[in-house]
């Protein structure tokens, strides 16, 4: 009887070991649950594992700036979620951010320019979903450290952080255009019939707000050559009509 219920209690503590084995370790008592990205610092990818264990079976590849959930940190690895396949990471790999580009050092004074009289976010990395470090107006001198290619690295009045190249000039405002021959060209007034001209004779994007960003905003191609009816005019952008559709256009690409 006694050596039947000693084996029945080993039996017990070895699948309780088996289970515990199964669970995500805690050695150190340390949990953390969070957003982390894939930073291996060059251009491979990083393994989930199915245990942690670099030996351990992988259960995939993931680039550099993939997003990952960890669910629990515990020495040299995490266990974590990437899109909905859980296994193991090593957390040296793992970092608060997105890897940001390689930067090319520069030393260079240049000047926030939005082209409207908006202003210029400061960003904490080379991302626009960073969290903005202050809004700088138009005409602000920054000096860059490094250019991050569609980033540069600046100081902004003390501040460092991230600004996005295109929204930084070299002059601090726009370059003084030639003597005029004649009288200047008014205005062109609202309601005015204008032609798109683009010099390719390609197309023009309509856009619903006055941005070049990105092609979230495209309503629709006009081709050079058709008419629109100008709603309100502006020196970088204006509002205008197009087949009973309203949006902005680069003004450049439209004359009387």
């Amino acid at each position: 009887m006694k050596r039947h219920v000693f084996s029945s209690v080993c039996a017990l503590l070895l699948a309780a070991s088996v289970l515990f084995a199964a669970v995500p370790a805690r050695a150190d008592g340390f949990y953390s649950c969070g957003w982390q990205y894939v930073s291996t610092g060059n251009a491979g990818r990083l393994h989930l594992r199915e245990y942690a264990s670099r030996n351990a079976r992988s259960l995939g590849l993931y680039l550099n700036g993939t997003p990952v959930r960890v669910l629990s940190s515990f020495g040299p690895w995490a266990y974590v979620n990437v899109n909905g396949a859980a296994g193991y990471m090593m957390t040296r790999y793992l970092a608060a951010y997105p890897p940001q580009p390689a930067p090319n050092p520069v030393t260079a004074i240049r000047y926030v320019r939005t082209g409207n009289t908006g202003r210029l976010h400061l960003r904490a990395y080379a991302s626009r979903d960073a969290r903005s470090l202050g809004l700088y107006a138009n005409g602000t001198p920054v000096t860059v450290i490094a250019d991050c290619g569609a980033w540069c690295y600046v100081n902004a009045a003390g501040k460092t952080g991230y600004m996005m190249s295109i929204y930084l000039t070299a002059s601090p405002a726009e370059p003084s255009a030639p003597a005029p021959t004649a009288a200047p060209t008014p205005y062109p007034a609202p309601y005015s019939v204008l032609t798109v001209r683009q010099p390719n004779n390609s197309f023009v994007y309509l856009r619903s707000s006055s941005t070049s960003d990105s092609n979230d905003n495209v309503i629709c191609k006009v081709q050079s050559g058709c008419f629109v009816t100008l709603l309100e005019w502006g020196a970088w952008w204006s509002r205008v009509s197009y087949g009973g559709v309203e949006g902005y256009m680069a003004s450049r690409y439209l004359q009387q």
